[in-house]
């Protein structure tokens, strides 16, 4: 199995965002003197706004960071029936099975008379040649182009993530076609692209509620209620944010696996505290401590493992705002302790998880795999351990792909999605284009020549059913860029120097709502 596998490229973008995630709801106004604001003006109306005539700095910020992906569309491994003969709803309409599952529209019999259509993004798929998973790939556009007598055109963008961006933007605001089928990623499509009417929702056309869209459909879900993406989003191909430990450190204090504590359902931060604590030490007595349980620069990470995100969808009310919410002031409360009281927490910005002498630090996994490269120390991954105002667990996913409708296109919308949701299908009755689920995609990226290290049957099967059962949310925070900036140069910085989080969410949290409120207007 190539190194080079195409499901790998998903995982390479988390590390852009491994800087900032957190949070869930409002302030309670009964534990800051700016609660009551806090609480009317952090949660936006619905309303979307009209195009803009000038491309607002949010959305080519964001693009920025944008790492370059292909079009190589591995969220659909779903093993389906046969497509000569899906099983359909005969009073809606809608397929159950096959590779228009969930679809709203009868998509059999649609002949496109030869025309182009387009699909487009930063990075053109590969050429057929260049392994297993490209020439799957190829095989299911000339299937999909036989089956709808349409020629799928993939045209070759040679910009910079942000010059694509601008060209979206330019094209959308003159008028002008980009593309039939626009891939993007979540914090720029969201609230940015989406609010700028440079793409179209899809709930007309797909249910969502649909067994095989249900459990990811927040991914690409808006405040207006609608899904911006036709493509399904299997749970491992963007990595979760999770606990990583040093295995050896545990095992040298004599310290349970983390893994087996969460599976006793043991793994909150009652027990995260007793670890971190066991695991900092001063070996040689001279006051100076050398071994910590905790990596610095997981505040806002802790604040994700209390059930919080920094933005959130908040039904019609719009989105709320994790730190105006009194979880944080938990949050932020523990993790004062642990810094300023048990000192489990190197001040000290050299002492790095990556140097071996800390047991912990909270991260995604692709920080994960950057570290395994680099350190020969046993490297295990857990889920996050639960705060104690964590009601259900959740994969919280900083990203997702999006593939977008846009305005401006030469088909209608269900010949569009009809063409992709083909051209993606795994088909399991067909050798030439099917991957197994368990052993490409999940194992390409959690197993594959131990890149993450997860080499017990028992752990891999732990994570396959973990990342497939557990409910995905999406942290929307990445694309509120002055939000973002603001949490990360003001409040972040201040919770670090030891500042009670109620002083500083009282000081801050008018500038936060008003920020929020700039960006939703």
């Amino acid at each position: 199995m190539s190194r080079n596998r195409i499901f790998a490229v998903f995982t390479l973008m988390v590390f852009l965002f491994q800087t900032f995630l957190a949070g869930c709801k409002k302030y309670d106004s009964k534990t800051a003197t700016t609660g009551k604001d806090a609480r009317t003006t952090a949660i936006v109306s619905q309303d979307t706004r009209s195009i803009k005539k000038t491309a607002t700095t949010s959305i080519t910020a964001n693009a920025s960071t944008n790492a370059k992906t292909e079009w190589e569309n591995n969220e659909d491994n779903d093993k389906e029936d046969e497509v000569p003969d899906p099983q359909t709803d005969q009073d809606t309409g809608a397929y159950d099975t096959g590779p228009f599952a969930g679809l709203k529209f009868n998509a059999n019999g649609i002949d496109l008379g030869g025309r182009t259509m387009q699909f487009i993004q930063t990075g053109p798929p590969k050429a057929r040649d260049t392994g297993p998973a490209q020439a799957i790939f190829w095989e299911r556009i000339e299937n999909t182009e036989r089956l709808f007598n349409v020629k799928i055109e993939f045209p070759q963008v040679s910009l910079t993530n942000v010059a694509y961006a601008e060209k979206i933007i330019s094209n959308s605001l003159a008028g002008i076609k980009f593309a039939d089928l626009m891939h993007n990623v979540s914090y720029v499509l969201m609230p940015n692209y989406v609010d700028q009417k440079f793409v179209l929702p899809v709930d007309d056309y797909i249910d969502f509620g649909h067994t095989f869209w249900k459990q990811t459909s927040m991914l690409t879900k808006y405040r207006d209620g609608k899904h911006y993406s036709i493509g399904r989003h299997d749970p491992y191909s963007i990595a979760p944010y999770m606990t990583v430990y040093n295995a050896d450190i545990l095992y040298q204090e004599g310290i349970e696996d983390i893994l087996e504590i969460y599976r006793k359902k043991q793994w909150n931060w009652d027990t995260f505290l007793d670890i971190c604590i066991k695991c900092t030490r001063d070996f040689n007595g001279d006051g100076i401590l050398d071994q910590y349980g905790l990596s610095s620069g997981t505040a806002n990470i802790l604040m994700l493992s209390n059930g919080l995100l920094g933005m959130e969808l908040d039904g019609e009310n719009g989105f709320k705002c994790g730190y105006l919410d009194q979880r944080a002031l938990n949050t932020f409360n523990f993790y004062r302790e642990l810094s300023f009281v048990h000192k489990v927490i190197p001040s000290d910005s050299s002492a790095t998880f990556q140097k071996g002498i800390i047991a912990i630090i909270l991260t995604s996994s692709m920080p994960w795999y950057t570290l395994t490269q680099k350190m020969t120390a046993n490297l295990k991954p857990a889920p996050l351990p639960a705060g104690p105002d964590v009601k259900e667990e959740h994969n919280i996913q900083p990203w997702s792909q999006c593939y977008s409708l846009t305005p401006v296109s030469d088909f209608k919308p269900e010949e569009v999605i009809a063409v992709y949701r083909y051209s993606v299908w795994n088909n399991p009755d067909d050798n030439k284009v099917f991957m197994d689920d368990y052993n490409n995609s999940f194992f390409s990226i959690y197993a594959y020549d131990n890149r993450y290290r997860i080499t017990s049957e028992e752990d891999k099967n732990f994570w396959f059913k973990w990342l497939n059962e557990t409910p995905a949310s999406l942290e929307y925070m990445p694309g509120f860029t002055d939000l973002n900036t603001f949490i990360s140069k003001t409040i972040i910085p201040a919770v670090n120097r030891g500042e009670y989080y109620k002083s500083v969410i009282d000081a801050n949290a008018l500038e936060i709502t008003a920020i929020i409120n700039r960006q939703l207007k």
